[in-house]
């Protein structure tokens, strides 16, 4: 199954377009990054688009917005037929 092992850079900065690189195995070109946050809706995170390179490597460009909430995040893969990965942190900071 597909694992995400790493999300770099680990710290985004506010007021930003971010090339992201997801590290992991398995990945195939059907995934979809999803941004998630523990007990609470994400806003100001969004993914604007993405490209599969290989199966360890997909690039996410994110966008986040200068008034986007700092602090913990994270990121994970959903296939086509909605399973998903496992999350990876990453974060906003100001």
């Amino acid at each position: 199954p597909a694992a995400v092992t790493n999300v770099s850079p680990p710290l985004l900065k506010r007021g930003q377009n971010i090339l992201v690189d997801v590290h992991g195995v398995g990945f195939r070109s059907d995934h979809q990054a999803r941004i998630s946050r523990p007990k609470e809706a994400v806003k100001g995170v969004e993914v604007m688009r993405q490209r599969y390179v290989n199966a360890t490597l997909l690039q996410v460009l994110l966008h986040v917005d200068a008034g986007a909430p700092t602090g913990g995040y994270f990121l994970s893969l959903v296939d086509g037929t909605g399973a998903a990965t496992n999350a990876r942190p990453f974060e906003v900071g100001k």
